[in-house]
């Protein structure tokens, strides 16, 4: 329980836990090398492959079957969020704010994710 949660405290994405929890049990650098890995060769090979076939049609059709795919994905992590984030209707105010400052300007993400939790630091007073 005390390094899952130490896990959790480490900066980054949760994945980087593995690290934490690897050091206990065979060392960081067995555990980082044995989950990112496998994966980092699969994406490297695949990636040459698909470099092969630059000018192919095949190519372009697959291209533009993923993107759909892409954005629904990404739709449904949002939506996953929210449901855990949105507790009310300030939160709500504050995620549709935050969602239009975000589309009409370009602002680091993080300003807006401090700026937020101050807000609602303050409306939960």
């Amino acid at each position: 329980m005390q390094i899952y949660s130490l896990g959790q405290l480490s900066p980054g994405p949760n994945m980087l836990m593995v690290s934490v929890i690897g050091y206990r049990v065979a060392g960081a650098a067995a555990a980082l090398l044995g989950f990112f890995l496998p994966a980092g060769l699969i994406v490297f090979f695949c990636g040459r492959v698909w470099d092969r076939f630059e000018d192919s049609p095949s190519k372009e059709a697959v291209q533009r079957g993923l993107a759909p795919l892409t954005i629904g994905l990404m739709l449904a992590g949002t939506w996953v969020l929210a449901k855990t984030v949105i507790l009310g209707p300030s939160t709500a105010a504050i995620a549709v704010v935050v969602t239009a400052i975000l589309l009409a300007k370009h602002v680091n993400p993080a300003l807006l994710i401090f700026g937020g939790g101050i807000v609602g630091y303050l409306l939960g007073r």
